[in-house]
């Protein structure tokens, strides 16, 4: 009845009234977007300093002569790139980006050891900016329009900042999915939020799970989930498969981790879902190197 009366007096109100309502909605908005802008900017300033220390193909040949001759240098920048992705500056980061700028990140080491050419070296940290640059923009966001297009459009309803749930988790869609962990970034994971996560994966026809989850990670976060979570999975009809690794290591995945990942992968009943726990550098990695085998 309350929300009847509400709208029934919306109505009520004079055209100027509505108008004046509408703007003040608008201004809300742009006042957000404003803040959250200007919040990224703060924290992708040094990250975006980094990604220009190696330039873009237009510039001077002694630049890349640089290049070839210190290494060591390439080596402490994306040693410095990867301390901002686990900075704040990655806690505002959509997926697709972060991802870009550690692949970044694994190119330059392969740089340094000869396995890659300085083109690719190059490419990568074009393509992590041009990333970066979209991500301040929230080109991310399905079905949303780019940050100036909301400030110049006066007829603008809303603009969804939270609405992560329209982004594809499909690598490759019906075959390979990938998330962050239940619950994600709580530390103490209930039950109802668990069931909540598990019926968005069966409502997608997710057969099998791939958790890569350390064994402490597992026993903090679920440790009031009955019989734990890889258990829980399996209670809820998933083949479960559970590989330990410990976040925070560099690579994400050595190749022995990343070859029982696949090997698994291929064994498993499909669709299946890969998650570590914010679903980005383990998850990221393992799910690249899938997609390159498969």
């Amino acid at each position: 009845m309350a929300l009847l009366g509400s709208i029934f007096n919306y109505y009520k109100l004079s055209n100027d009234q509505k108008t004046w309502m509408h703007e003040q909605k608008i201004s809300i908005e742009k006042e957000l977007l404003f803040k959250k802008l200007k919040k990224r900017y703060e924290n992708y300033s040094n990250i975006f300093k980094l990604l220009g220390n190696v330039r873009d193909i237009e510039y001077p040949e002694e630049h890349y002569d640089y290049l070839r001759n210190n290494k060591d240098e390439i080596i402490k920048t994306a040693d410095l790139i990867l301390k901002e992705l686990y900075g704040e500056a990655g806690l505002f980061m959509e997926y697709k980006t972060r991802s870009i700028i550690l692949k970044t990140y694994q190119i330059s080491y392969k740089y340094a050891d000869n396995k890659v050419s300085l083109e690719e070296l190059v490419d990568s940290y074009y393509i992590a900016r041009r990333s970066l640059r979209n991500d301040l923009e929230f080109d991310d966001y399905s079905d949303s329009k780019k940050i100036k297009d909301v400030l110049q459009d006066p007829e603008v309803e809303s603009f969804d900042l939270i609405s992560k749930e329209k982004k594809s988790i499909w690598a490759k869609k019906d075959v390979l999915a990938s998330s962050s962990r239940p619950g994600y970034p709580a530390k103490i994971v209930h039950i109802q939020t668990l069931k909540d996560t598990v019926e968005k994966w069966h409502r997608i026809n997710i057969k099998s799970v791939i958790c890569l989850l350390s064994e402490k990670e597992l026993n903090t976060y679920y440790n009031q989930i009955d019989g734990g979570l890889i258990n829980y999975y399996m209670k809820e009809g998933f083949n479960v498969f559970c590989l330990a690794v410990d976040d925070f290591q560099t690579p994400p995945l050595n190749m022995d981790e990343l070859n029982i990942i696949n090997n698994q992968f291929g064994s498993l009943e499909k669709p299946v879902l890969i998650h570590c726990g914010a679903g980005q550098d383990r998850t990221g990695r393992a799910v690249e190197f899938i997609l390159d085998l498969n």
